[in-house]
């Protein structure tokens, strides 16, 4: 027998202990739902690519059902959602390892524009390596800023950072032209009364000059054409470059009569009628307007005196225009 006081006590314990076993059944029923979520997902991600779609398809169907109509339909209205709007749903997911393979592949094509377009302007293969290098890698705002530099310095060394033994301000000269006869022409820029008397036509000396500008060039008749040149010290010829002016700054917008097929000799004096092959080239008239051709042939000479020999140009019928030829090697104290 207890007292009435000790009985409601009692009582008051016994509903407050029911209350927090219904909260911890409640936390238990939460957990239970966590734990069969979480194993669900464990097996989509072992799961084969086909039966991973299929089990999209299946959320899918589930959560378009719940968002559309809620509890009103029974799992034998499935029929009710048109199969079109399920495989389009299911289109629109994209797994990780697809967008990461999607960002490389654009990241790749953006670096890859980059290159091209600083190699139109600056011509730099340096700069090129150094684009290529960094694919698949963020490119920083200072790395870009270094590439730049890198491609201006290079355009302010004379587009190619090497020196050039046949610059006439350098000590480079002239020689012979053999047989070539310069083409002149017909608009005089001397004339008296209106009789011409004196003809304007630029002299091979343009050849080994750095002023580059359209009209501004050696024009020999014909298609082939040769040029003697001392250059300014003797060295071991490593490569030539033949420039000319861009298609864009040409008044025809062709190079036709620029110089197409064309061999490069090493003399030992200038009245050497064959000296010793160094190369036999093409200038690409798609090309860049500056090209730059490596010796060919073997060769462990050291010449003063170099011989061009143009065999053809791009189909001009009267002339061919020779605008600046360089010659780069070692000198042969170093």
């Amino acid at each position: 027998m207890v007292d009435k006081e000790s009985q409601d006590a009692l009582q008051a314990d016994v509903s407050r202990l029911e209350a927090a076993l219904v909260d911890v059944r409640r936390d238990v029923d939460g957990l239970s739902g966590c734990q069969d979520s979480c194993q669900q997902l464990d097996r989509t991600q072992h799961t084969p690519p086909s039966q991973m779609s299929e089990q999209v398809l299946v959320l899918i169907r589930e959560e378009v059902r719940a968002l559309i109509y809620g509890n009103q339909l029974t799992q034998d209205d499935d029929s009710i959602l048109p199969e079109s709007l399920l495989q389009w749903l299911s289109q629109q997911f994209i797994s990780e390892a697809n967008l990461q393979e999607a960002l490389s592949s654009l990241e790749f094509s953006i670096l890859q524009n980059i290159n091209q377009r600083l190699q139109q302007l600056h011509g730099a293969e340096t700069v090129r390596e150094a684009v290529l290098d960094t694919a698949g890698n963020a490119v920083t705002k200072e790395e870009v800023h270094v590439m730049v530099t890198e491609a201006l310095r290079l355009f302010s060394q004379d587009r190619t950072g090497l020196a050039d033994y046949a610059l006439e301000s350098g000590g480079g000269s002239i020689l012979s032209t053999r047989c070539s006869e310069t083409y002149e022409t017909k608009a005089a820029l001397l004339s008296l009364f209106g009789v011409p008397l004196w003809y304007f036509s630029q002299s091979p000396r343009a050849v080994i000059q750095p002023d580059v500008h359209p009209g501004n060039c050696w024009a020999f008749r014909g298609s082939k054409g040769f040029l003697v040149i001392q250059l300014s010290m003797r060295i071991l010829p490593t490569a030539v470059t033949m420039e000319h002016i861009p298609k864009s700054l040409a008044p025809s917008r062709t190079l036709r009569s620029a110089p197409r097929d064309f061999s490069v000799y090493g003399l030992r004096d200038e009245h050497q009628e064959k000296g010793k092959l160094l190369g036999n080239y093409t200038y690409d008239e798609d090309g860049e307007d500056l090209q730059t051709f490596t010796i060919s042939e073997e060769n462990n000479e050291v010449f003063q005196i170099i011989e061009v020999q143009v065999l053809s140009n791009w189909g001009h019928p009267e002339y061919t225009c020779m605008y600046r030829f360089r010659v780069h090697g070692t000198p042969s104290d170093v």
